[in-house]
């Protein structure tokens, strides 16, 4: 029986050493696929990089739905090769192995990060502007017009330095169309000046041969564009502030007239002379 003991311990010594030299070897084949995963992704980021400075939405010839929705692709295949860089850094942390982040990764998501908040300003702009140039122009609030263009240039302002060496053309090509956009507001104001009578706009139609109805639903920010009324720029202008002056001397004396409207006097003889006194109260 004791025979039986030695023999059974020994052969539970010897199902320990093969053990063992299993678990060495899975170890081994574990730690070797890791290290293949690893290389395998360093390779998918790499892919992921060239795609984005190969093919990514850098210029305006696209839409900016287009683009957002390319951003978003994009966004989605950065999410999935950093959950597989987590589980690479866990996996070889068993063997003590350091990965660290990809440089690749974090450049790459500051990079889709800003374009996409390119896109969405440039989006933002499309569909302000849309809505705009279908308002009828004795509707629209100009100097909310002004003050948003003037905000959205500074960011593209901002945009165009911080990120120059990019060369990514749709910032300069959104900052140019609000600028120039930015530059129509003092014609824009001009023709919303609330001094304008009917003469001055017959001024206006007469001089510059344009006939339209400043009344009309239809006379829109996009009918001006349309017409091109910055050709006429300079007329506007001085018609404009010719109202506003007329505007000013006519409230002045409407001023005058309110004041003597309240003014009460009594005309009585003077001094038996056969003359006239006027006695104000």
């Amino acid at each position: 029986m004791l025979g039986q003991l030695e023999e059974r311990w020994q052969h539970y010594l010897q199902c320990l050493t093969d053990s063992e030299e299993m678990l060495k070897k899975l170890r081994e084949k574990f730690k070797s696929k890791l290290l293949q995963q690893s290389e395998e992704f360093k390779k998918n980021v790499g892919e992921l990089v060239t795609d984005f400075k190969t093919n990514g939405p850098f210029t305006s010839s696209i839409t900016p739905e287009e683009a957002l929705s390319q951003i978003e692709q994009m966004k989605q295949r950065l999410a999935k090769l950093k959950e597989e860089e987590q589980e690479l850094r866990r996996g070889l942390g068993i063997f003590r192995i350091d990965h660290p982040l990809s440089k690749d990764i974090i450049n790459l998501e500051k990079d889709i990060e800003a374009l996409e908040g390119i896109w969405t300003l440039a989006l933002e702009w499309d569909q302000m502007f849309d809505k705009w140039k279908l308002t009828t122009f004795a509707n629209l609030q100009t100097q909310v017009m002004e003050d948003y263009a003037i905000a959205q240039y500074k960011k593209l302002h901002k945009l165009s330095k911080d990120y120059r060496e990019k060369n990514w053309e749709i910032i300069d090509s959104t900052k140019k169309r609000v600028d120039e956009f930015r530059r129509t507001m003092p014609l824009m104001k001009d023709l919303h000046n609330k001094d304008m009578r009917d003469r001055h706009w017959r001024r206006i139609k007469d001089e510059s041969s344009k006939e339209f109805d400043e009344e009309s639903e239809d006379f829109t920010l996009e009918s001006i564009i349309n017409m091109h009324f910055e050709e006429n720029a300079q007329l506007i202008n001085e018609v404009s502030e010719a109202a506003q002056k007329e505007a000013a001397i006519e409230r002045g004396i409407e001023k005058v007239r309110e004041q003597w409207e309240k003014v009460e006097f009594e005309v009585v003889p003077f001094k038996d002379k056969g003359k006239l006194r006027v006695i104000f109260e």
